[in-house]
């Protein structure tokens, strides 16, 4: 599983957690964004939907109860 964490002209920057690799953008699907869960499916990375959703949903959650937690 990787996720994108940007993409600058025609290299997507990707992430494992632990290390960054650089893809050339035709690699994922023409509708990738920054912040996707991507997996491998042969020659190309496709966006996990179910798990990109997810992911998002956690870091929203996340982002209300810093500010929650910051506002007191």
């Amino acid at each position: 599983m990787y996720i994108i964490e940007r993409i600058e002209e025609h290299i997507a920057i990707i992430e494992d957690g632990e290390k960054h690799l650089e893809l050339p953008r035709e690699m994922l699907e023409e509708t990738a964004r920054e912040g996707d869960v991507i997996v491998r499916d042969g020659m190309i990375y496709r966006t996990d939907k179910l798990k990109t959703s997810t992911r998002r949903a956690e870091l929203a959650a996340l982002r209300e109860r810093l500010r929650s937690e910051k506002n007191g």
